[in-house]
């Protein structure tokens, strides 16, 4: 399937699409522009009433799809639709690799008929100004939005509206349950320098991702794997759904459908290159308080004259040693802990601190298991596992 982009007039600014300025978690919590001015709405034309809150949840996944550079004014723009039964408004966005499809029920009204097309940037900030309802009419003219109580022409896009929409068959592959340490797993692959560890990789036993010579691995299994960009992760996490309906589109170029009740988005269809790695947890382990660690990452982390380094070592005498690294002196700290096994000596061995500190973010609070060989360190809580090579 070929997929056309529209052809983009010399005098568009590309400036008018920038949402950096607006804030829509404080929708919430802004003075309604419309609020005590009027009890019904003052129009015979077709207008949908739309819940702001509904539809900034939309226009945030909507705002992720202005991430190209250039000029495409389709990924800068959503449309609006009604649909067929007259019960919601579909909401779409698309950047031609990527489709959304966000439905808000409607009640009560009589509902826009066609559809209409505005910038991501003028709906969000139409829904600042009127954060309980956005209401839009459409008569004889430009379709406007009811603002203090008057009606303010907004100016819609012309385009076709087909482009913001796959009618791919979709091949259903059952459902999975959203990872609860998906939020801890995105900030993990946005930050990464190196291309592999841009993505998070879900596989049919678990949830893995990588992170330089480090492997964070969460129990979350799916019927099908899958890769997704830490973008497409942060859409993923928005649907607002534990549970999500799986299934590949048929078509030259599959793409794969996460779809709950009342969205569905669809994705190019990624598959992971290499096998999950696996994880030989060691026989022998120590149970600590994760506190620990995150304390003595943020010492080495604060003071000017660290050298950005743990020391790790462990023998049967002293137990676990964990010494702060400095360009001054180095302070060993001695560490709390329960043994289970035969003990295995761990010679000095340094963990760079700023890799730690991502790697400890998704095990949460918990007491976790420290294992090691002469190479790596195992790390293993109730919500992950993850293993990190020492300093060579």
């Amino acid at each position: 399937m070929t997929d056309n982009k529209p052809h983009l007039g010399e005098n568009m600014e590309q400036d008018i699409f920038d949402l950096n300025d607006v804030d829509l978690d404080q929708i919430a919590d802004s003075q309604d522009s419309n609020e005590g001015i009027i009890e019904a709405i003052p129009t015979d034309d077709p207008y949908w009433q739309i819940p702001s809150s509904e539809l900034a949840i939309f226009l945030q996944l909507a705002s992720l799809f202005s991430w190209r550079s250039g000029r495409d004014l389709t990924s800068k723009s959503v449309s609006l639709t009604t649909s067929t039964d007259k019960a919601f408004l579909e909401c779409r966005a698309t950047d031609f690799d990527t489709y959304l499809l966000y439905k808000i029920p409607l009640t009560g009204q009589k509902p826009i008929p066609q559809c209409l097309i505005f910038p991501t940037s003028t709906l969000v900030k139409l829904v600042k100004l009127c954060p309980k309802h956005l209401v839009i009419k459409q008569g004889q003219g430009s379709p406007s939005s009811l603002i203090l109580g008057q009606w303010v022409e907004i100016e819609p896009i012309i385009l076709d509206p087909s482009l913001y929409i796959n009618t791919d068959p979709i091949q259903p592959k059952g459902q999975f349950e959203v990872p609860k340490l998906l939020s801890s797993l995105i900030p993990i692959a946005s930050s990464a320098v190196v291309p592999k560890d841009r993505n998070l990789q879900f596989f049919t036993e678990a949830l893995q991702c990588t992170y330089l010579w480090s492997t964070i691995q969460v129990e979350s299994p799916t019927p099908v794997s899958f890769i997704l960009s830490a973008r497409e992760s942060n859409l993923l996490k928005a649907l607002s759904s534990d549970t999500i309906q799986l299934g590949i589109t048929e078509s030259d170029l599959p793409r794969l459908s996460l779809s709950t009740e009342r969205s569905t988005l669809l994705l190019i269809h990624r598959k992971p290159e290499n096998p999950i790695t696996q994880f030989n947890f060691p026989e022998f382990y120590i149970e600590i308080d994760p506190s620990i660690l995150h304390s003595l990452v943020q010492l080495s982390e604060t003071l000017p004259s660290s050298s950005g380094l743990l020391q790790f070592q462990y023998t049967e005498t002293d137990g676990m040693i964990i010494t702060y690294c400095s360009k001054l002196s180095n302070t060993p700290y001695t560490v709390s802990c329960n043994t289970h096994g035969k003990p295995t000596a761990l010679d000095p061995s340094m963990l760079q601190t700023k890799i730690l500190k991502q790697l400890l973010k998704p095990l949460g609070n918990k007491p976790i298991k420290l294992g090691w060989d002469s190479t790596t360190l195992f790390v293993q809580s109730e919500e992950a596992k993850l293993s990190i090579q020492f300093e060579s």
